[in-house]
């Protein structure tokens, strides 16, 4: 295998090993979850009729599962909202990417523009330093190491991998 086969994939995951259980089998158990996950392209929010409309060759039943498994493993956040159409009004639920949903995406459809990827970048570097505090704090590794760290990372030559004593 090449240097060019392999991506170094930072994933941001469920601590717990049941929710990271719920995660995988809710993303690759079928097709049809990450099939869902690839409509948000534009990471707007899409209402259920017109998700359900996309997967016309499975029942209703089995789409609404997908989404609510979706929803569970905060993947999708749902709200309804009140629309007027044609001086009716009524109730419509949507869905949009969270942003372990929007990190999924980008994963997995390597069409996103090149100002979502940099926003992408940035909200996934937050999430992981934040961890990376807390954990690091919780086997106590200080701040100012922390720190030091990273100024050496920054130094390196770009692909140059160091092994952290």
């Amino acid at each position: 295998m090449s240097k060019n086969d392999i991506w170094p994939y930072v994933m941001i995951l469920p601590g717990s090993k049941n929710e990271l259980k719920k995660v995988f089998n809710t993303l690759f158990r079928s097709n049809i979850p990450l099939e869902i996950v690839a409509l948000f392209d534009n990471f707007e929010k899409i209402y259920q009729s017109d998700i359900i409309k996309k997967f016309k060759s499975h029942s209703n039943k089995s789409v609404l599962n997908h989404l609510k498994q979706l929803v569970d493993t905060r993947i999708l956040e749902s709200g309804i909202e009140k629309i007027k159409k044609d001086h009716r009004s009524f109730w419509a639920k949507w869905y949009k990417l969270t942003s372990i949903g929007r990190y999924i995406l980008s994963i997995f459809n390597p069409k996103i523009d090149n100002e979502r990827v940099r926003e992408l970048i940035k909200e996934l570097f937050n999430i992981y330093v934040t961890k990376v505090i807390k954990i690091a704090g919780d086997y106590g590794i200080s701040l100012e190491e922390l720190n030091r760290l990273f100024k050496e990372a920054l130094e390196k030559p770009t692909g140059e991998i160091k092994h952290v004593k």
